[in-house]
């Protein structure tokens, strides 16, 4: 069979023109290749970026991990000064002066004896011993529970506690010890404010 005229391209099969199927759109401009160098890696620049944003980010996590471990050093310390304060309130309780029944004393004086105890490493032991065999008194039991006490509150950093008598029968007791967070001036209160002087607790107790 002739192939007609004007028809390149087409091919012949079992007596009859066809054309071979042409890609679409077609493409006279091949796409572009990127030069094998630029194919190798990372780059010098890049690596550096990335070991920075590491870098950064490790130590955040550090800085991180430090405030962590000294806020619970914090609590821990603030748990144990109410607890602290808390055994002296329970001490006072257990020792009043009720006087006798003929000289009765006056309820909101009933823990005079307990008022003006300041203990802190600054301050002596008493020394006072009081076993079941002992029978103390109230001033003696008031020794001995000051030096109890002592013991305790010694184990906070520059710990100090100190009772005081305020008015209506109550009486103060505070726990005051040198925080992170506080300049750890010594006061003779619980101030106010949370960013000068010791970090304090406070009880009152009412007999």
């Amino acid at each position: 069979m002739a192939v007609p005229q004007g028809s390149q391209g087409w091919v012949s099969f079992m007596g009859t023109m066809h054309r071979p199927p042409v890609a679409w759109p077609p493409s006279r401009h091949p796409l572009p290749t990127m030069p094998r160098r630029s194919q190798c890696g990372l780059t010098l620049i890049e690596a550096m970026i990335t070991l920075l944003i590491m870098s950064i980010g490790l130590l955040g996590m550090a800085a991180l991990q430090m405030v962590g471990v000294q806020e619970n050093a914090s609590a821990m310390r603030h748990t144990q000064a109410i607890w602290f304060a808390s055994d002296m309130a329970d001490r006072m309780r257990a020792n009043l002066n009720y006087g006798t029944p003929t000289v009765p004393v006056d309820p909101w004086n009933r823990a005079d004896h307990y008022k003006g105890i300041d203990v802190s490493a600054d301050s002596s032991k008493t020394g006072q011993t009081c076993g079941a065999a002992d029978n103390c008194n109230l001033s003696q039991m008031r020794n001995f529970d000051s030096d109890e006490w002592r013991a305790l509150v010694l184990t906070l950093p520059s710990g100090r506690g100190t009772v005081t008598e305020g008015v209506d029968g109550r009486y103060y007791v505070r726990v005051m010890w040198k925080d992170d967070v506080r300049t750890g001036v010594k006061t003779t209160g619980c101030p106010s404010d949370p960013t000068i002087a010791e970090t304090c607790v406070e009880i009152v107790v009412q007999p």
